[in-house]
């Protein structure tokens, strides 16, 4: 089975959430949608060029309400279909969780499978998993009150020309732990302006994010997305 056609529907339940103005609670039931997909959209024919979902289970950095900053650098990222592409690179701090976890091995600049990125250096990678709740840099990494850590989602129009600001973690590595205010964070190494398949997202892209407990000033500070270009 094509691993595009679910990502399609994905996007077409995103499309009609949007223009009916119910997006911001969609995205949650895309987030636990897309969990539920995963097996069914990982290719059983082994094509190294093709989305690889799975589950992995350990430690992993969860960036979704992370902002980021400019590196000056470039990072080479896996492109659906094969090959790879150079795109911005932005770091970002992400607060490591413990558990399952939903990755592309062959996405991001993973290596097909989940195994640490240099086994033996610590580094780990940013993986996905479906969080209401999480540390965050603009509150100090504060885990109290419960209100520090909440992370709804908001949407960041079109409009507002950001598409290529926006950062992507999904599948990414990451490494210099530290811990604040008792949470372990590490930096993830990430590209901005790049889409789940390896490809550029234009300006003109509206996109989902989980940070900023919706302060839509959030939307110009390289956070992680979700753009509406799912590839």
């Amino acid at each position: 089975m094509s691993t595009l056609r679910p990502l399609t529907s994905l996007k077409a339940i995103a499309q009609r959430a949007a223009s009916s103005g119910t997006l911001p609670k969609a995205l949650l039931g895309l987030s636990a949608l897309l969990l539920v997909l995963a097996p069914p959209m990982a290719r059983a024919d082994g094509d190294e060029g093709d989305h690889n979902f799975q589950f992995c289970n350990g430690y992993y950095a969860l960036c979704a309400a992370s902002t980021c900053s400019n590196t000056g650098k470039m990072i080479k990222v896996n492109v659906a279909g094969g090959g790879t592409a150079m795109f911005p690179q932005v770091d970002c701090k992400c607060p490591i969780f413990h558990g399952r976890a939903i990755a592309d091995v062959n996405g991001g600049n993973m290596q097909g499978s989940c195994d640490p990125p240099a086994p033996g250096t610590g580094q780990i990678w940013s993986l996905f998993s479906h969080e209401k709740d999480i540390p965050q840099e603009l509150n100090g990494w504060a885990q109290t009150p419960e209100s520090a850590e909440e992370a709804p989602p908001q949407i960041c129009p079109a409009a507002l020309n950001l598409g290529k600001e926006a950062a992507n973690c999904f599948s990414f590595s990451c490494d210099t732990e530290t811990y604040i205010n008792n949470v372990p964070i590490v930096t993830c190494h990430c590209p901005k302006g790049e889409s789940f398949a390896g490809t550029p997202v234009p300006a003109h892209t509206a996109f989902a994010i989980q940070a900023g407990q919706r302060n839509k000033a959030f939307c110009a500070q390289h956070p992680i997305s979700l753009p509406f270009t799912l590839e």
